[in-house]
Formats: C-alpha cells, sequence, structure tokens
C-alpha cells in the first residue's frame, strides 16, 4: 500500500473517530439539560437523561484514548465533564461528608417501596410479612414510610398494623392507590412514633402519587410527602422480552421481537411525560406547605430527570450529603439506578443516610437521620 493510500485511510479513520467523539460529547451535554425540558412538552431529553452515566463514562474513554494520542479534541471532553461534575455528584457524592454519631435530637426516617410484599422477581405476594416487620422493627425508624404497601390478612397472625405499633409506631395514615379497586389493594402508608394531625391525599392521572402527614414532634411540626410517582408499568412480558435481549442481542433482528422493543419503549416515553405533570403538581404543594417539608418516596426516575429536579428545588437530597459510593436504589429485572429519595427542608440538617441492602423487595430501602438546625447554623 503505497504512502498516500495510508495517510488517506489514516485521515478517515481519524475523521470517523473525531465524529464519534463529537456525537458523544453532544449526547452528554443532551443527558445533562434533560433536567430542565419537560417531558409532556418535548420527551427525546428524557432519554439522554435516563443514560447519563453511559454518555459520561463514554465521554471519560475519549478523554483518555484522545490525551493517549495527544489530540487537542481532548479538550472538548475536558469541558463536557466539568460541566456534567454536578450532576454525576448526584449519582455519586462528591463531597465526602462523614456521618456524626453526635445527633442532637434526631429524628429517623425510613422509606421503602415493598412491592406488595411481591419479592423481588414477582408481581405475587410471596409470604415476606415477617421478613418484613423483623427488617423494620431492627431499623427502629421513628417514621416509616411505605409505598406500595398491601394489607394481606396472614393466617394465625395479628394485624399489619398491630405489629406496627409493637414497634411504638402508634401513629399511622394510608389511602389507596385507587380507590375504586377493592381486590388486592395497594397503599401508601406513614407509620410514626410522634403523633400524626394531619392527612392529605395527592391525586393525579387517576390514581395517588402521595400522601402527605403533618408529624408533631415536641413542639414543632413538620409536613411528610410520602412519594409514588407513575412507574412505567411493564408486565412479565416486557420483563421476558428485556431478560432474552440481554441474553441474545442478535434476537432483537425478529418481527415480533422489533414489536415488543416498540412497546417498551413507548410505555417509558409515558411514563416520563406522566411524571413531569405529577412533579410540578407536587412542587405546587410543596411550595404551599404552611410547615417545612421532608420527601421521600419512590419517584421512579433517576437524578438526571425533570421530575426529580422540579421536586427538589428548593431541598437538600439527603444522599448527596451523607450518601457513600453509587446510590442505586433499584436492583430488579432493569438497569441498576437510584430512583428512591430523601428531600429535606433547609432547616433541616442530615446526619446520616444510607441505602440499606435489603432484598425483601425489589428496591432497597433509604434511612436519613436528621434534625432540625438552630437559628444561628
Amino acid at each position: 500500500m503505497t504512502r498516500k493510500k495510508k495517510s488517506k485511510k489514516h485521515k478517515l479513520v481519524g475523521g470517523f473517530l473525531r465524529l464519534i467523539s463529537l456525537l458523544i460529547a453532544i449526547g452528554l451535554i443532551i443527558s445533562c439539560i434533560a433536567q430542565f425540558v419537560p417531558p409532556d412538552k418535548f420527551w427525546p431529553p428524557a432519554f439522554f437523561g435516563l443514560s447519563f452515566l453511559i454518555w459520561f463514562v463514554a465521554n471519560l474513554f475519549f478523554l483518555i484514548f484522545w490525551i493517549i494520542r495527544r489530540a487537542r479534541f481532548a479538550w472538548i471532553h475536558v469541558a463536557c465533564l466539568i460541566l456534567s461534575l454536578h450532576l454525576f455528584s448526584h449519582f455519586i457524592p462528591l463531597k465526602g461528608s462523614k456521618s456524626s454519631d453526635k445527633l442532637p435530637a434526631s429524628i429517623s426516617l425510613l422509606s421503602y417501596n415493598i412491592k406488595g410484599l411481591a419479592g423481588a422477581n414477582s408481581i405475587k405476594s410471596s409470604g415476606l410479612s415477617d421478613s418484613l416487620f423483623n427488617f423494620i422493627k431492627n431499623e427502629n425508624a421513628n417514621i416509616v414510610c411505605l409505598q406500595e404497601y398491601t394489607e394481606r390478612r396472614r393466617e394465625n397472625k395479628p394485624p399489619a398494623e398491630l405489629v406496627f405499633k409493637s414497634m411504638d409506631l402508634d401513629h399511622f395514615a394510608k389511602s389507596a392507590y385507587f380507590k375504586n379497586k377493592e381486590v388486592a389493594r395497594l397503599f401508601i402508608a406513614t407509620f410514626s412514633q410522634f403523633p400524626i394531625c394531619n392527612k392529605i391525599e395527592v391525586h393525579s392521572d387517576h390514581r395517588l402519587i402521595a400522601l402527605i402527614t403533618d408529624i408533631v414532634v415536641e413542639k414543632d411540626t413538620f409536613r411528610v410527602f410520602n412519594v409514588h410517582l407513575q412507574s412505567i408499568s411493564f408486565n412479565d412480558e416486557n420483563y421476558r422480552f428485556l431478560m432474552e435481549a440481554q441474553q441474545n442481542i442478535s434476537s432483537l433482528q425478529s418481527d415480533s421481537m422489533q414489536q415488543d422493543s416498540k412497546k417498551i419503549f413507548w410505555k417509558i416515553r409515558t411514563g416520563f411525560i406522566k411524571r413531569a405533570g405529577q412533579a410540578r403538581f407536587l412542587r405546587e404543594i410543596i411550595e404551599t406547605s404552611p410547615y417545612p417539608v421532608v420527601v421521600c418516596g419512590d419517584f421512579n426516575d433517576t437524578p438526571a430527570s425533570y421530575a426529580y429536579h422540579t421536586i427538589k428545588r428548593g431541598l437538600t437530597d439527603a444522599f448527596m450529603e451523607k450518601g457513600k459510593g453509587i446510590g442505586n436504589t433499584y436492583f430488579g429485572n432493569l438497569p441498576k439506578i437510584r430512583i428512591d429519595y430523601v428531600l429535606l427542608h433547609p432547616k433541616f440538617q442530615c446526619q446520616r443516610f444510607e441505602i440499606i441492602k435489603q432484598t425483601i423487595s425489589d428496591h432497597h430501602p433509604v434511612k436519613a437521620v436528621f434534625y432540625k438546625k438552630k437559628y444561628d447554623e
């Protein structure tokens, strides 16, 4: 091969790599701005936000690649990575804050999507009530917020409310997701060692998306939002498709698999759109609260999403303050991501935060310990 042909080939390869590199840089930028774009107005950026970590890692790879090649093109990835560092800290905390054992009059809150006691890989009940109750008892939280809570009766065993009262969680509020469903009803439920003086239901898209409780601690009252936003609503057929696709990517070329992939795509898109409106609705209610708020629960969206950033505005993410490592809270049949949160009003100081590696559900429970700041803090 002549030198001219080699030079031409190298230019083509170099040009192709620069094009791929540029597209990946653009992908990262779009994933960063997804948090500001309402999916119900324009939905494509939401898919980029969902895959933020992939874009981030891809940019890191090309940065190293161009540095090795000593190419100025590396500066594009340097700029993109710097711009995305703040969002990256929502996935892996960069502060390195240490938890404190000195907890002045602290409150501990546990939030957990228990999936109707169905277990991690099933949609049917697997009789995990005892495991759940033992876990909650051992955690000894002052407030327990449960999503997809069920009241299934267990043979020869007391009702769930009595079990929770034995843990000193004497006060509770619950509301059903759908008022017209009498069989196998699921609830959002909040249990508390402190008195609950008020309860408010928040409905959107014909379902409950949050249960609000006003909780009295000594002379102070604060408002807890126990949240569960719209899910993707995958069924067993959808999960089977995803597992088959992971095991055999070439099978996606078949007509039936392409039809299934379209169904998956539209379900994810619909979830983005519904959560956008739900998040704005919740934001309005949060802003009118007469008390300091704690917002917790299953948002069904990542830290790069519009829904998360809409609800979080003006609040502190306990994971960012005191969390450690990769903050994955979902570990079911979909990619492992952080979708469960505890957000605190500025009047509260987070002392500890933990993602507890429990496998009773397909979510890990999250626990925050916090206290009300003094005026001079």
